[in-house]
């Protein structure tokens, strides 16, 4: 397995997998805006990766990924930064939005207040 597609997998397709769980998935009940957001998101991001690249600002180690290559640009990155990271940004917002709260730890600090939203209270 890609050492960069690992990191991927770990960092954003777990968490993500996580947050669709807690959120059922409603991200996906808008697909028009999943298309703008991904076609905005591939095509900028593609072109910033790309001039990053054939600039010098940065360069992709070919030992560490699958070996294909979309002018430039490992597949790992289309795949995990681009598609992953763009849905776990949508998931992350979506359960912000959502009011799903999760109960704060014992003895944290942190109080449940009236509104229902965790507050800290001073000592």
């Amino acid at each position: 397995m890609s050492g960069y597609f690992l990191f991927q997998l770990i960092y954003i397709i777990f968490p993500l997998s996580i947050i669709l769980l807690i959120t059922k998935g409603r991200v996906f009940r808008y697909p028009k805006t999943l298309f703008w957001i991904f076609l905005f998101v591939y095509t900028i991001g593609w072109f910033w990766d790309w001039l990053s690249v054939k600039t010098g600002v940065w360069s992709y180690d070919t030992g560490h990924t699958f070996g294909i290559w979309i002018n430039g640009i490992p597949i790992e990155e289309f795949i995990g930064f681009y598609f992953f990271g763009t849905l776990l940004i949508i998931a992350i917002i979506d359960l912000c939005m959502s009011g799903v709260r999760l109960r704060p730890p014992i003895n944290s600090g942190l109080q449940q207040s009236k509104g229902g939203k965790c507050d800290v209270r001073g000592t």
